[in-house]
């Protein structure tokens, strides 16, 4: 009985030690860069609740009690998140910013970073203000000595360069129509004013009223102007600008396009080149 008791007690022991190995090598760690940075800030990155893991966009992640720890693909940074900061272990050491700016020597962000406003300028302008990467197709149009212009724009913040945005302009579309047609078409179609104020702030609403229009030209003179003025509007698309813009002369240059006021001197705070196709 003192034998099986002693060859029970190994088994137990030998069982304990097992699973104790078998616990120590599932037991997550920091390895390499990950843990380069956490020896740095302990308390901040906390302990891993996981292994190091590979993300969708080639980033190497791997989340922790307090955060989430990332090597990024597109700078080959490793940085530490909690939500709000972000600790980067950089060319200057360990550095830490709000999670909305980034230091002059990161590498742009990947696309998957890029704000789609779509054809939301109101959600441009909120990303000009925080300085966050984003796009949108913005179409605007004047009234220019009877001749309806109307001109859809792919507009980009593309970077950030000191207190300055990398902003680019370029025409992806363009029409023209006449002005009393487009009065025409919106009085055919019982537009109130209020109506028809509204549609010409709309991609889609310009274009329903500028086709109704076109399509009542009849006299040859008149339709000939139309053409002119038309192919004149086409030979704009593929034409744009990129800008170092100022933040703030940015941001305040799309609040006045928001409320249909343009001028070329809008673009006198920016450092801009032209680009054709």
């Amino acid at each position: 009985m003192k034998r099986l008791g002693i060859a029970a007690l190994v088994g137990i022991l030998a069982l304990v030690a097992c699973f104790a190995t078998v616990l120590a090598q599932s037991a997550p760690e920091f390895k390499l860069g990950f843990k380069a940075l956490a020896d740095q800030i302990p308390d901040v990155v906390g302990t891993p609740l996981e292994n190091e893991r590979w993300g969708s966009n080639g980033d190497s992640l791997q989340q922790t009690t307090t955060g989430l720890m990332a090597w990024r693909k597109a700078d080959n940074w490793t940085a530490f998140t909690n939500g709000a900061m972000t600790w980067i272990n950089g060319p200057a050491g360990v550095q830490a910013r709000p999670n909305d700016q980034r230091f002059d020597w990161e590498a742009q962000a990947q696309q998957s970073d890029v704000v789609d406003c779509g054809t939301d300028l109101g959600c441009f302008i909120e990303a000009s203000r925080t300085g966050r990467l984003a796009k949108v197709d913005y179409t605007m149009a004047v009234d220019f000595f009877g001749m309806f212009l109307a001109n859809t724009d792919a507009l980009a913040i593309k970077g950030k360069d000191g207190d300055k945005l990398l902003f680019s302009q370029k025409t992806i579309a363009a029409d023209a129509a006449l002005t009393q047609a487009i009065v025409a078409a919106a009085k055919a179609k019982g537009m109130s004013d209020a109506e028809v104020l509204k549609a010409l702030t709309t991609a889609e609403g310009i274009a329903e009223l500028m086709q109704a229009a076109n399509a009542n030209v009849v006299d040859p003179k008149v339709e000939q102007q139309l053409n002119s003025a038309k192919e004149n509007q086409r030979a704009r698309i593929g034409i744009g600008k990129e800008c170092s813009f100022p933040q703030a002369a940015l941001t305040a240059m799309l609040e006045r396009w928001q409320k249909g006021r343009f001028s070329s001197s809008d673009w006198d705070p920016a450092e801009c080149t032209d680009t054709r196709p």
